[in-house]
């Protein structure tokens, strides 16, 4: 696990987005990670397990790539 990386528990579901939204810091710098709805359509809940899902690949594309600007559109196979 990447202790460069909290986590806040801010999970949105922005309606003029149509995405899933929620922030963490990362080295100091707080990211905003946008997923698209269709990875998990809109539902009033979203179950743990998938959030930390959501955050695993979070850490994964960190280790892969520099977020540009305080944005991260995470791309998550269907």
């Amino acid at each position: 696990m990447n202790q460069a990386v909290l986590f806040n528990d801010d999970l949105i579901f922005d309606e003029d987005r149509h995405a899933w939204i929620f922030t963490c810091l990362c080295s100091g710098s707080m990211i905003k990670v946008v997923i698209d709805e269709r990875f998990h359509p809109q539902a009033s809940h979203v179950e743990d397990s998938i959030k930390f899902d959501w955050e695993n690949a979070v850490e994964d594309w960190l280790e892969q790539y520099e977020p540009v600007g305080s944005e991260i559109l995470l791309e998550l196979p269907i």
